[in-house]
């Protein structure tokens, strides 16, 4: 089956997984690719060897094969999720300060929104 478009390789030293998946995903719609056994084999078959590796590692002891796409997906996203830095937090708790204007309720309700765990 020809496809339209070109889907690059994603290596996951080199590339940003969600700039991939923008890509994966526009190149699933507009091919009109909607079976999932083919959608989890463009993915697999558009890794490198070491992006493959890290997959069937995060999958373990389930194989990558067994996995559906939308498992697929969700290991990458969370693996490949930006991390939030817990000390950025609490530099930014500990620095909150009241606005000059601003009442006392908007202001614990702004800094009780820093406290909340991500």
């Amino acid at each position: 089956m020809s496809y339209l478009g070109n889907l690059p390789v994603f290596d996951h030293r080199t590339s940003e997984w969600s700039i991939f998946y923008g890509k994966l995903t526009q190149f699933l719609r507009i091919n009109n690719v909607t079976k999932e056994e083919i959608k989890s084999g463009i993915l697999l078959t558009r890794l490198t060897d070491e992006t493959y590796r890290l997959v069937r590692n995060l999958a373990y002891p389930k194989t990558v094969e067994s996995l559906t796409y939308n498992e697929l997906v969700q290991i990458l996203n969370s693996h490949f999720k930006p991390k939030q830095c817990s000390f950025v937090d609490k530099a930014n708790f500990f620095g909150a300060t009241r606005s000059p204007g601003e009442s006392l309720g908007d202001a614990i309700k702004r800094t009780s929104k820093l406290l909340r765990i991500r």
